[in-house]
């Protein structure tokens, strides 16, 4: 069925967009529903600029540490993801981008990309922050309102729909400085810094769950010894004929001396050592398609946070499930990700499933034979992610192959630790729960308030 919308010519001339779907119904009927409102400001009367990142900047230029450089990845969490984080140097940040400059409580965007429209507040694990030229960064002016309950706000369908409406048609897609200052911020003061609060304990939830993963894994690399590890970076090694004829590997990658270290800490364990298929047991290819009427849940790879091993699931109808939707879940089992695997998409499935769960037979899928040795089997080969490129095959899209994972060593950690990193890991994964949770209910209100103020 048909519809259209009559639009005046200076509302055309006005907004400077000539597209249909800008002025579609549905974003007319939010232009109307926001009117209702009493008091609604724009995103550029609120911040004291907003400004496009560093143009171009140079991988050389990245470190390990000092300002943390902010990019379209690390907005795929609202509360900032540290998924491939970068930093440049001090010096180099105050000498020339420092015009670039965010504080915690600011917001960056994500202006060009797949993730388009996403926004994040900038955390106070950080003082400073700067970022790249494919974001937008909002300074906010902390005298007029909240970083914090922006973010809540912008989360809404109110915040959400005008990001998409103002996104330029074309291929890629793109957000203008201009068009990101038009937002309208819904404003709501006796309740604004209750909604703040929300947000802010919400990352405190989130800097605890991070507290106690690092210190499991500091934990497992001290008893590994993973943390005094000499790496060698030989200019040339040599090989044996018989390893490559044994091995069925001719590549120079496969035998490079610099994964030896990380191998021989877990087969020189003082308590010894077991390949993963003997101290777990795989799940291999289970479940049909065909055979399912109700919606199921859906984990492929990209649901699987590389930087704290969360997942999330999607609903989907049988009939547009994926071809690789082969293996069917119970509970508990860990998932390994075949593809780029050295990105470390490892996560643990939760124990009880409200809904038939399946996910990709990209990923390696093993259930422990111990249940307690679960989270420090998971930890550890997190922690050992890298030595998987010595298997991998292919180049622009390397992929293990499942028979690698199986025969990877692990070692036999002693109870004690092994109970102390799985209590560490619940309470880590207790604690990003509850900041999803508050972070959903900062949303939830902020909603009901609007809900409230729009009603006829």
């Amino acid at each position: 069925m048909a519809s259209w919308t009559a639009v005046m010519a200076s509302s055309v001339v006005a907004e400077d967009r000539f597209d249909g779907e800008f002025f579609s119904p549905a974003y007319q009927q939010l232009d109307e529903e926001l009117s209702r409102i009493s008091r609604v400001d724009t995103l550029g009367r609120i911040t004291h600029s907003l400004r496009k990142g560093i143009f171009d900047i140079s991988p050389n230029r990245y470190r390990d540490n000092g300002i943390p450089l902010v990019r379209t990845q690390q907005i795929k969490s609202p509360l900032l993801s540290r998924d491939s984080m970068v930093y440049i140097e001090v010096d180099d940040h105050e000498k020339h981008f420092s015009k670039t400059e965010l504080i915690a409580g600011d917001l960056v965007f994500t202006k060009i990309g797949a993730g388009i429209g996403d926004v994040a507040v900038l955390p106070s694990d950080f003082d400073r922050y700067n970022f790249s030229q494919n974001v937008a960064g909002a300074s906010v002016n902390q005298g007029k309102v909240d970083g914090h309950y922006l973010l809540a706000y912008l989360a809404t369908k109110w915040g959400r729909q005008q990001l998409l409406r103002y996104m330029m048609p074309s291929g890629q897609g793109k957000l203008e400085l201009r068009d990101i200052k038009k937002l309208r911020i819904a404003r709501f003061e006796s309740d604004e810094v209750g909604i703040a609060e929300l947000v802010v304990k919400s990352e405190k939830a989130l800097r605890e769950s991070r507290t106690n993963q690092i210190e499991a894994q500091h934990l497992l690399e001290a008893e590994l010894g993973l943390d005094k590890l000499l790496i060698q970076k030989p200019v040339g090694y040599t090989v044996n004929f018989s390893d490559l004829e044994s091995s069925r590997r001719s590549d120079a990658e496969f035998f490079h001396v610099g994964y030896e270290s990380f191998l021989a800490a877990a087969k020189n364990f003082r308590l010894g050592w077991q390949p993963l298929r003997n101290v777990t047991k795989q799940t291999t290819p289970n479940f049909d398609g065909r055979k399912e009427i109700v919606d199921v849940s859906y984990i492929e790879i990209g649901d699987v946070s590389v930087s704290n091993g969360s997942y999330q699931t999607s609903m989907v109808a049988p009939k547009d499930l994926p071809a690789n939707a082969k293996i069917q879940l119970s509970g508990g089992e860990i998932l390994i990700s075949l593809v780029r695997p050295t990105r470390g998409a490892i996560a643990i499935v939760d124990d009880e499933l409200t809904h038939t769960t399946v996910c990709s037979g990209a990923f390696f899928v093993c259930t422990a034979k111990e249940v307690s040795r679960r989270e420090i089997i998971w930890l550890y080969l997190r922690c050992m992610k890298s030595v998987f490129e010595k298997y991998c095959g292919g180049t622009s899209y390397p992929t293990i192959d499942s028979r690698y994972i199986a025969r990877f060593p692990v070692p036999l950690f002693d109870d004690a630790l092994a109970r102390r990193v799985q209590e560490l890991v619940v309470q880590s994964k207790n604690a990003l729960s509850e900041s999803v949770h508050l972070l959903d209910q900062a949303k939830a209100r902020v909603e009901k308030l609007i809900e409230e103020a729009v009603k006829p």
